[in-house]
Formats: C-alpha cells, sequence, structure tokens
C-alpha cells in the first residue's frame, strides 16, 4: 500500500525530534528546501507511477482489442488495472512532486486526498488479485466447469463486492481511530496455463513489497528511511509488473504489438516442430519393415 502522507517529506523523525509537540499535518510539511536524495526519490515515484499508468492504459487497451481476453478473466483484469492506475495517479500529481520540491505549507486536506485516493484503489487492486487467482485456478484445474463457475453474473457479483469492500475498508480509517503500531481444447488449455503463470509471476514482486512493507511499519529506528523508499518504489514496481505481465506473457499480445523479435521466434519455432514432425513420420514408416519401436513426436 502507498504510505500516504508518511513518505511525502521522509523526514517525520526529523520534524519530531525538533520538538516534543507533535503538530497536526506536520508529517506532510517539506523542509524547504532540496537535496539530491529528494530529487532521485521523487523522480523514482514519479518515473515508476507514471509507467505504471501507461502500462494500465495499455492493458485496458489490449483487453478491448484482443478478442482472447474477451471474458471473465478480462473483466477482472479491467477491474483490477484501473485499481492500480487510480492508485498511481497521486504519485504522480501529489507525492513524486512533493517529494522533490519539499514544500512546506502544504494543507493537511491535500495529503489526507491524496492518501485517500490512493488506498481505495490500491485495496481494489489488492482484493481483485484474489479474484483473478481464482479464476485462473478454476480454469486450469477444473476446465470442465469454468463456464459454469465463472459465469457473467458471478463475474458482475465479484466487481461490485471489491469496489464497495474497498470503500468500507478505507472508510473505517475515517470511523475507528488509528493507532501508531470437459476437456478444454488445446489452444484453450494453453492459454490458460500462460494466465495462470502470468498471475503467479506477479506475485513475486508482490511478495518483495510485502517484505519492505513489514520491515518498514515495525522498523524501531527512526532516522532511518531505505525501508519506506523501498517499501513505496517496491509497490509502484509491482504494479508495473502487473501490467507487463499480460504482454510478455501473452503470444497474441506480440503479434498485436508487432513485437517482431517474440513472433519470429515462435514462427521459427513452429516451422522447427513441423520438420521435425516429418521426419519422425519417416522413421517410423521404415521402423514398421525393421520391427524398431515406432518413434512418436508431439
Amino acid at each position: 500500500m502507498a504510505t500516504f502522507p508518511r513518505l511525502a517529506p521522509l523526514y517525520q523523525a526529523e520534524l519530531l525530534s525538533s520538538t516534543d509537540e507533535f503538530h497536526y499535518g506536520s508529517e506532510l510539511q517539506g523542509r524547504g528546501y532540496m537535496t539530491w536524495l529528494d530529487t532521485f526519490v521523487g523522480l523514482s515515484i514519479w518515473l515508476l507511477a507514471s509507467a505504471a499508468v501507461a502500462v494500465g492504459f495499455l492493458n485496458l487497451y489490449l483487453i478491448k482489442k484482443i478478442n482472447i481476453f474477451h471474458n471473465s478473466f478480462g473483466v477482472l483484469w479491467v477491474s483490477r488495472t484501473i485499481g492500480e492506475i487510480g492508485a498511481n495517479l497521486p504519485n504522480i500529481f501529489y507525492a513524486g512532486p512533493v517529494t522533490v520540491f519539499q514544500p512546506k505549507d502544504i494543507h493537511p486536506a491535500v495529503g489526507i486526498v491524496a492518501w485517500t485516493v490512493a488506498f481505495f484503489f490500491s485495496f481494489e487492486s489488492c482484493i481483485m488479485v484474489q479474484s483473478v487467482s481464482a479464476n485462473r485456478m478454476i480454469a486450469v484445474c477444473s476446465p470442465l466447469n469454468y463456464d459454469f463457475i465463472f459465469t457473467k453474473r458471478l463475474t458482475a457479483t465479484l466487481i461490485t463486492v471489491t469496489w464497495f469492500a474497498a470503500a468500507l475498508i478505507i472508510s473505517m480509517y475515517y470511523i475507528v481511530p488509528l493507532r501508531n503500531k470437459a476437456a478444454a481444447r488445446e489452444s484453450t488449455f494453453k492459454r490458460n496455463v500462460r494466465f495462470f503463470a502470468q498471475t503467479a509471476f506477479q506475485n513475486i514482486t508482490m511478495m518483495g513489497t510485502l517484505v519492505f512493507q513489514v520491515l518498514a511499519n515495525n522498523s524501531k529506528e527512526s532516522g532511518r528511511h531505505e525501508y519506506f523508499v523501498l517499501a513505496y518504489d517496491t509497490l509502484i514496481l509491482t504494479q508495473l509488473n502487473n501490467g507487463l505481465a499480460l504482454v510478455l506473457f501473452n503470444p497474441e499480445v506480440h503479434e498485436f504489438l508487432g513485437l517482431n523479435f517474440w513472433c519470429l521466434k515462435r514462427k521459427r519455432i513452429d516451422v522447427i516442430s513441423c520438420s521435425t514432425t516429418a521426419a519422425s513420420s519417416t522413421f517410423q514408416l521404415v521402423s514398421r519393415k525393421r520391427t524398431l519401436p515406432m518413434i512418436r513426436q508431439k
């Protein structure tokens, strides 16, 4: 999750150490001057978030144009992608610029609104990943029952409940006081396996983000900021990775985008496979006369 409004100045510990009294909104205020670290961290936030938003819109465009995504998986992925796009907009327009320029007169409402927007869409995206994972598990492990389980009605219900749950969770931050501390066809089955591998690949960066979030939230050294920086940037990197996974794992996307390297590689493999199959068939005809075991190659 985004660490609004904690990360914006990155120096709440310095603010607290300079006075024994905590002033409301002081954690949102910058120091009034910039350092190279502010510029590096702020630009990393801004660049990663911009890339994540751009790839997110690319995902929406690809899902609309390519038929293999016109199903329950595609609809769930659209909902997830919208969540990640919304979560990164505050990073582009608030967190990145504030971290770079360190302004001193930020109204607390600005940071609270940015935090609310980021957390709301992040919650929705995280929850929706669970539905996507369940969708892929059933498609791969029980393909005969997939169409009976993931109907249009169930898909719409999952999306509605997820957005409602995200709104309910974010509202609790304002209500509850916060404290610190049939066998499928081969092509269809291969597609489902790719989608399953795609979601599994995304979990790698998600686990890294989780580790840094735990370290940041439980760190007892108030003067160290690297955990907060890593937790923040790995979250955005995870969202970028989620969008890129759709592009990297699907040859239909490669062909649609004209990624010649992958397209040529795929065609070359197909030619080699056909040649090998033909050679195998010729060997089988000869081997029948010699009573040798027939070699079958698929």
